[in-house]
């Protein structure tokens, strides 16, 4: 009955195409390998100026899908 995982950090938050969460593992299977961060955060920006803009303005750390317009 346990869900099938994939990594060191549990979902916490699903919002398909909103965001999504979630929080370190304690008991992920390769202790030595946990995730660094506490919590993760993924924000869902589908428009490729604005996802620019808010990593430019601090409000995000990265973005992925970089236009090669924009760069």
């Amino acid at each position: 009955d346990a869900g099938i995982s994939a990594g060191p950090y549990k979902v916490t938050t699903n919002e398909p195409g909103v965001r999504h969460g979630g929080e370190r593992f304690a008991n992920y299977w390769q202790g030595d390998k946990m995730g660094h961060a506490d919590q993760i955060e993924i924000i869902v920006i589908n428009d490729a100026t604005a996802r620019t803009s808010a990593l430019q303005g601090g409000q995000v750390n990265m973005i992925n899908r970089v236009e090669p317009k924009i760069v």
